[in-house]
């Protein structure tokens, strides 16, 4: 239950929700300086916004696998993932 509340989770897949708790939206923001695409030294302000933190992946017995979403890692200042 803590990763369900704390920052919102998303089901990607409906089999995924094995105890029914279905989706809870916790939008969050975040102001980052990424570099202004082509520049090595300007930076940008935006604010970027998610709606979860976490999404699910997959489940096995009776647990349901969930990852960072890429809003919100993005909203970290992080880079994509390369899964």
């Amino acid at each position: 239950e803590l990763f369900y509340s704390d920052g919102g989770f998303h089901f990607t897949q409906k089999s995924h929700d094995i105890w029914g708790l279905g989706d809870k939206k916790v939008p969050g923001s975040h102001v980052i300086y990424p570099l202004i695409p082509g520049s090595t030294t300007k930076h940008q302000k935006v604010t970027a916004t998610w709606n979860y933190k976490y999404e699910s992946t997959g489940t096995g017995g009776k647990t349901t696998f969930m990852k960072l979403t890429e809003d919100y890692r993005l909203g970290q200042n992080n880079k994509p993932a390369k899964y």
